[in-house]
């Protein structure tokens, strides 16, 4: 008994180490470890399971309990959309991985090619900026930014829709990046375009946000919490989410 209470603490430990461990390479790990058993061995003692956590920890950016619980509601956001729009089974969110990174990973088991499913991965990455509105009243910078952003990603899709995969709403046959390269009437008709279908995606996942507010918001707390959830633990959150009910101009 003993014994088996000791096995499930020691895999306890190593399930901790892990998810704090989330997005590191093999090398990295192996680099983290030899570092925390040389300070071990500097201090004449076994390697312990605190050498290692502060190494995992050392390399991650500290951050106020406010800007932890705003990262926290906007991978929930994602998360909560990317379940309920069935883009896949989401199998990891954390809010501190490698480098303090936040994001949502998961399989992707739909056709990518279909417009309506490039439109529901627009408003799935909308949906971080979405939940903190929602939850937190106006939301951040965080969504927006560098060229990876969700923004930055959200409207490369959205333009593409509108430029070169023939689903134009106004010019379906048209691949405009070809006969219009440089032409400034085609450019802003193009923007306001794309800024349409934006607004639109990002209505609807306002509309999500709104009806599973309180999926997000225990999502949110589980990772303020534990900053890292695995695919059963995000899994039992997201269970209670239905994938019908949402009034009809939120099916995507």
């Amino acid at each position: 008994m003993q014994d088996e209470i000791e096995t499930a603490e020691e895999n306890a430990v190593l399930r901790s180490l892990a998810l704090k461990a989330v997005g590191m390479t093999g090398a990295d790990i192996e680099r983290l470890v030899r570092e925390a058993r040389q300070t071990a061995r500097r201090q004449k003692r076994p390697l312990a399971y605190d050498d290692i956590k502060a190494r995992l920890d050392a390399g991650k950016p500290k951050r106020s309990e406010a800007s932890r619980w705003r990262r926290a509601v906007h991978e929930a956001g994602h998360a909560v959309a990317r379940h309920h729009l069935g883009l896949g089974t989401v199998e990891l969110v954390t809010i501190n991985g490698a480098s303090g990174k936040s994001y949502v990973d998961g399989q992707v088991d739909v056709d990518a090619d279909m417009e309506d499913v490039l439109t529901a991965r627009i408003v799935s990455m909308l949906a971080g900026r979405a939940a903190e509105e929602i939850v937190l009243g106006k939301p951040g910078l965080g969504s927006g930014g560098s060229e990876h952003s969700d923004l930055a990603k959200a409207t490369e899709i959205a333009l593409a829709l509108e430029t070169i995969f023939g689903t134009s709403r106004k010019h379906p046959l048209l691949h405009v990046k070809t006969v219009f390269p440089h032409n400034q009437t085609a450019t802003t008709e193009i923007a306001k375009a794309v800024n349409k279908r934006l607004e639109e995606a990002y209505k609807k996942a306002l509309e999500i946000a709104r009806w599973f507010k309180a999926v997000v918001l225990q999502i949110a707390k589980e990772l303020l919490a534990l900053e890292t959830l695995d695919r059963g633990k995000i899994q039992k959150c997201l269970k209670s989410i239905v994938q019908v009910g949402l009034s009809s101009s939120c099916v995507v």
